[in-house]
């Protein structure tokens, strides 16, 4: 099995719907398979098509309580896929659907050894689920890293001195900053994921703050997860790591100085939580975990200002004028002055934190489609000229799970 740690939230392309959708910010936001769904379905419809059967459904209904707890049941499930189908929302329900499985072995009409029989089995399925992503497990799950005796990041320190004095700048929601105790008193850290809607252009906004700060700043270094097959033989950055760091770097006015002016600092905490595809040798695997840890890149402020244009492919053009129309539209949902847009697998995306959404232009279909974090699936905007006549007439867009169940109307 591959398993893999995705560097965004938005990696992939707009996925179909799932009643349990399997993946992380959907089921309770772990992963965290359930069978017992499924299983119920089955053994409630064994018990119906036994009564009908039998002539008893009808009497049945009118004398057994556990049937007017499965319509209480399925009721709240339909208010629930409906709003946001997010696991942790309807705690209740994956309470309860443990005994409603119970109750329909109970009711099926055969001996008491096969009753027990089918229990151990599905017991057996679900606990095979919850295996697949134990709670004492590291990756995904309840823990990210064991905290026993030592340090919560296990790092090389034997050479961090040099940076004192300089600022080390971030790239990942994840800023990693439980290393900054590694690393002498001097230093000063900046997380970049904290400016997503800042107006990078304008010099009294937070990030104008931080532009000055990084322009008198004597040394600035990037400090990046490394990724164990990008690196070369020294676990230095490849040049394809390089470029993409940088890519992600011009927008706020930075630039690497190149492969030879990056460190790596070895982590043995990061090759516990490195997954690489099960397709490599064991040799393989083993010399690349040896590369896990941070890359820490010299870096300077660009030349180049935050606001200058590149020439763009005609998609990414459709995707900025659909964006800013919908940011017109829209202010308060998708205020305007966002970052630069991020690469998706249906085309194009955007974060607007203030919303607590992610925007995604479907690059086969021409338009906008918006994910609420805690929402089971993205919803349609509109296209262009969709677009253009909610701009004119008035924002009316229903972002569904924000808020009240039922959405939230701009």
């Amino acid at each position: 099995m591959i398993r893999f740690q995705p560097d965004s939230l938005l990696e992939g392309g707009l996925r179909p719907f799932y009643m349990m959708a399997s993946s992380a910010w959907v089921y309770a936001e772990i992963l965290a398979p359930d069978f017992r769904f499924a299983l119920f379905t089955v053994l409630a419809l064994a018990v119906a098509g036994g009564l009908v059967w039998r002539g008893y459904l009808w009497h049945s209904f009118r004398s057994d309580p556990f049937w007017a707890l499965v319509v209480f049941f399925l009721l709240c499930m339909v208010a629930w896929l409906a709003s946001t189908g997010n696991g942790r929302y309807f705690m209740s329900g994956m309470i309860l659907i443990g005994l409603l499985l119970v109750a329909a072995i109970a009711r099926l009409t055969v001996g008491f050894d096969k009753k027990l029989l089918l229990l151990t089995i599905v017991s057996f399925m679900q606990w095979l689920a919850i295996s697949q992503n134990s709670p004492w497990n590291r990756f995904d799950s309840y823990e990210w890293v064991p905290w026993r005796d030592h340090a919560y990041v296990q790092l090389d320190r034997s050479d961090l001195q040099r940076y004192e004095g300089s600022v080390m700048v971030t790239l990942q929601p994840q800023s990693y900053s439980a290393v900054a105790p590694f690393f002498p008193p001097g230093v000063r850290w900046v997380n970049t994921s904290v400016f997503e809607g800042a107006d990078l252009t304008n010099p009294a906004s937070r990030f104008g703050k931080l532009r000055a700060m990084l322009k008198s700043a004597q040394e600035i270094y990037v400090l990046q997860k490394t990724h164990p097959s990008a690196s070369d033989a020294s676990g230095r950055p490849a040049q394809g790591a390089v470029d993409a760091m940088n890519g992600a770097l011009r927008r706020y006015g930075l630039v690497l100085l190149g492969s030879q002016r990056c460190h790596f600092i070895a982590s043995e905490t990061m090759q516990k939580i490195t997954m690489l595809a099960s397709t490599k040798a064991g040799g393989e695997s083993s010399a690349l975990l040896k590369l896990a840890g941070f890359w820490v890149c010299e870096a300077r402020v660009s030349d180049v200002t935050v606001d200058e244009r590149v020439e763009k492919d005609p998609v990414l053009q459709l995707a900025e004028r659909s964006f800013a129309l919908l940011e017109h539209a829209c202010p308060r949902m998708f205020p305007p002055g966002q970052v630069a847009l991020r690469n998706h697998g249906a085309g194009y995306a955007r974060i607007y934190a203030s919303s607590d959404s992610v925007v995604i232009y479907d690059e086969k279909d021409a338009a906008l489609y918006v994910k609420y974090q805690r929402a089971l699936n993205p919803q349609r905007i509109g296209s262009s000229s969709e677009l253009i006549e909610m701009r004119d007439k008035g924002c009316s867009l229903r972002l569904q799970g924000r808020g009240s169940p039922w959405g939230w109307v701009d």
